[in-house]
């Protein structure tokens, strides 16, 4: 497993400090962010510093208002629209995929058509019907959407791994997998090992936070018992740090690399 952390948690006056203070603090990859829609504006910059770091791009988080399962159709096609850009930059980074959080509960719903259909059920045969193409157009780009369930405070759909997986089976394309993240895990999931390796099939990214959202080490997840499930299931690709990170960052990140590779070998 190949430990990553998001762009925007790493001290640095550039990206290109960022990817150096990365590689000196024992990690081997970054999560590209789009939070603020200007990762298109930062092309040239990353692709530079990328070609002169060990670091690599392992993913990208984020996407300027994307509502898949808005009412309105021209959002829809508009978040799709966006989501094809992100896909062709994870192609042009070497990232593996980009997250996707399909809808946020401050989000606007489709309303239900019961007896028809419930609310549900129209927002996941809209989720199936958006991401066919899509995960068709990521595929062929040798890339993938990743879905990424959240803590019901924050979405509920989808809402456990489960659920993401049966999407992923219903969608049946390599270019549409799923993410974990231990944090919204800790809620979420009865058993986290039990859950990743239910989940094994579709899951191609980590995001790594304790039970309190700090970095791994100060809550009490045990990610000793979560790591050896990734291991048992084959898990060989990244796992990125989203969490707050207490200052001074720099020493916060170095520890907490240290502390995850011990999580990892004990979980041998």
């Amino acid at each position: 497993m190949k430990l990553s952390c998001q762009e925007n948690l790493v001290p640095g006056a550039t990206f290109a400090d960022r990817l150096a203070n990365l590689a000196a603090w024992g990690y081997e990859a970054v999560e590209l962010t789009d939070f603020d829609g200007l990762l298109r504006s930062r092309v040239a910059e990353i692709k530079s510093a990328l070609a002169d770091s060990p670091v690599q791009a392992s993913t990208i988080c984020g996407g300027s208002n994307v509502q898949f399962i808005h009412p309105d159709r021209t959002k829809r096609e508009e978040s799709v629209r966006q989501q094809r850009e992100i896909l062709k930059l994870c192609a042009e980074f070497g990232a593996i995929g980009c997250i996707v959080v399909p809808m946020f509960n401050h989000d606007t719903r489709i309303p239900g058509l019961e007896p028809i259909a419930t609310t549900g059920q129209l927002q996941r045969e809209l989720l199936v019907a958006l991401m066919r193409p899509l995960a068709q157009e990521a595929a062929d780009l040798g890339v993938c959407v990743l879905l990424e369930p959240l803590i019901r405070y924050e979405s509920d759909f989808p809402r456990d791994l489960a659920e993401a997986a049966s999407i992923c089976d219903e969608v049946d394309s390599p270019g549409l997998k799923l993410m974990a993240d231990f944090f919204h895990m800790n809620v979420e999931e009865a058993d986290i090992a039990s859950s990743l390796k239910s989940a094994a099939r579709h899951l191609r990214h980590v995001h790594l936070a304790d039970s309190n959202r700090q970095v791994p080490g100060r809550g009490h997840t045990d990610f000793v018992a979560g790591f050896k499930a990734l291991r048992e299931i084959g898990y060989d690709g990244f796992a990125a740090l989203e969490c707050r990170i207490a200052e001074p960052k720099g020493k916060t990140l170095a520890e907490t690399a240290r502390f995850l590779r011990e999580c990892l070998d004990q979980a041998q």
